[in-house]
């Protein structure tokens, strides 16, 4: 099995796009950058990569979440 964080890391950029992971990798700094890997590894190459749900049902329940929080930058 691939690293998690690898895994993580290619999915985020197949979800989010190049640009944008490439922004919040530039962005990085020692205060957030344990923050970053965690995500990465964790949410990106854990939990968007288990069986059970297809990744446009996980994409739906995200969008649904964001909006029902009021996220609305997050839409752009």
């Amino acid at each position: 099995m691939a690293d998690t964080y690898d895994e993580g890391m290619r999915v985020r950029r197949e979800v989010l796009g190049d640009p944008r992971v490439d922004r919040a990798e530039a962005a990085k700094t020692p205060f957030n950058a344990d923050f970053q890997e965690l995500i990465t590894r964790y949410a990106w190459g854990t939990v968007w990569t288990r069986q059970g749900l297809d990744r446009r049902t996980r994409s739906v329940a995200t969008l649904t979440a964001l909006l029902a929080l009021g996220h609305w930058d997050e839409f752009a």
